[in-house]
């Protein structure tokens, strides 16, 4: 065998051993894409090149063209191609010449447009026989018999490099995505995802929640004033009869002298009338209104100075004093009644929860709660339903919510006041189903105006 006849075919077999290893080493695929459309004419001579995917059901889909950057879906060339690819099926491995006569009449008038005279598919599949794609090359001499034999060699790497870099589901998921491409399989599952929304389970809604007491007590203001001072400190445990703050007495001090002095000239008044009576008849009158304009004085005293003694205001019974801080009291004006703190038992607490509306499920006294608290969110604490509020309110946060008080099953572990977290309330049984869909069903429901 001559050098020159061997020359050829050395060359081809080693253009053909270095697009195999151009394609196993790409590490994507668009960069196999390039390979496949772009480097392929170092082995064979063609006009175009177009790698095309198989998809589900026979579909067709071009992912790219020789010369080209990127694939535009809705031009006519490619949408002729797809419809192409789809019409004419080659089963097997090798290439197969295509024709204008063994094409359906409404496909020759794209083939006299695009196609320079002969046209080549050839399938790519994976290691097991899956059909992945292909390629389509078009030009205008025919095929040679050399040129398939190669061809059909590279195809087989082409292949199993693609195969190589196409996601792989494990395990159940991969048995789901098998059984769901044949037709008795995608019956199977569909019963069964129906059965299982019909699986029985409990409402549950997440909320949050704080640690309440049970039964505060309301420290208010004894009359109009302004807070001089406070002598305990926020969530300080008191005793009955503890100082707990003192109100400014500069206004009732100076009231009080006030009305010593007008209780002084209402006296002398009334004395220097009685005396009179004595002596003229027709002042007896006076002495009367005079009397009465005394215990008047007399009373604006005894008030002015009983407020005077409850500048003080003491605890009427022991327990935690739970108000935010300090500074935000002092200096400030209060009007009679308006709370200024509360009094609370720090071992006798509950759950307060804000159910928001969207979440609201359907829950009655006695339901179970379950609390989990930011500090110890592994250990969730019981608690059951005690009053549920039949009107929504706005939380601090803005959002329209139910308020829920819970009590602690477990008296003797009851967490510090002011604690907060997030509750889970349980409601009646429903289905797994509805549990899912009860959101956008009432969306869907809200939106349609049922």
């Amino acid at each position: 065998m001559a050098m020159s006849d061997a020359d050829p075919r050395l060359i081809g077999l080693s253009t053909l051993l270095q697009l195999e290893k151009e394609a196993r080493h790409a590490e994507d695929e668009p960069a196999l894409g390039f390979v496949l459309v772009n480097e392929t004419r170092h082995l064979l001579d063609y006009h175009q090149a177009v790698w095309w995917r198989a998809g589900e059901g026979g579909r067709i889909r071009v992912e790219a063209i020789s010369g080209l950057a990127t694939v535009e879906r809705d031009a006519p060339y490619v949408r002729w191609l797809e419809r192409l690819l789809g019409e004419v099926r080659q089963q097997g491995r090798e290439p197969l010449a295509v024709a204008l006569d063994a094409l359906p009449e409404p496909l020759r008038e794209g083939w006299r447009e695009w196609v320079p005279s002969h046209g080549l598919i050839c399938p790519l599949q994976g290691p097991n026989g899956e059909p992945l794609g292909g390629l389509w090359l078009t030009r205008k001499a025919a095929w040679s018999e050399a040129e398939l034999g190669l061809l059909g060699l590279l195809l087989d790497g082409y292949g199993h490099a693609w195969w190589a870099l196409r996601p792989r589901s494990r395990g159940w998921l991969a048995g789901l995505a098998g059984l769901a491409r044949r037709r008795r399989g995608r019956v199977l599952l569909l019963l069964f995802f129906a059965l299982l929304g019909l699986l029985p389970i409990r409402q549950s809604a997440l909320a949050p929640a704080e640690v309440v007491p049970r039964d505060p007590l309301v420290v208010a203001a004894p009359y109009e004033g302004v807070i001089k001072g406070f002598q305990v400190e926020p969530n300080q445990l008191v005793a009955e009869g503890d100082p707990l703050f003192v109100l400014d007495d500069t206004v009732l001090r100076n009231r009080l002298e006030i009305a010593r002095k007008e209780l002084a000239v209402a006296e002398a008044e009334y004395l220097k009338a009685s005396r009179k009576a004595f002596q003229d008849v027709r002042t007896k009158g006076e002495v009367a209104l005079l009397e009465a304009r005394r215990e008047q004085r007399r009373a604006e005293v005894r008030y002015t100075a009983e407020l005077l003694e409850r500048i003080r205001v003491t605890a009427p019974r022991a327990g935690v004093a739970v108000f935010n801080d300090v500074n935000d009291w002092i200096g400030r004006p209060v009007s009679v009644g308006e709370k200024v703190l509360t009094l609370a038992d720090p071992t006798d607490s509950d759950v307060e929860i804000q159910l928001p509306v969207a979440d609201a499920v359907s829950v009655q006294p006695g339901a179970e709660v379950l609390l989990f608290l930011d500090t110890d969110p592994t250990r969730p604490l019981r608690a059951e339903l005690t009053r549920t509020a039949y009107e929504a309110q706005a939380t601090p946060a803005g959002i329209l919510a139910f308020r829920l008080k819970a009590r602690f099953v477990d008296a003797g572990n009851r967490p510090r006041i002011g604690l907060q977290g997030s509750a889970r309330i349980y409601g009646e049984q429903t289905t797994l189903f509805y549990h899912v869909m009860r959101r956008p069903i009432a969306v869907l429901r809200q939106w349609l105006g049922l």
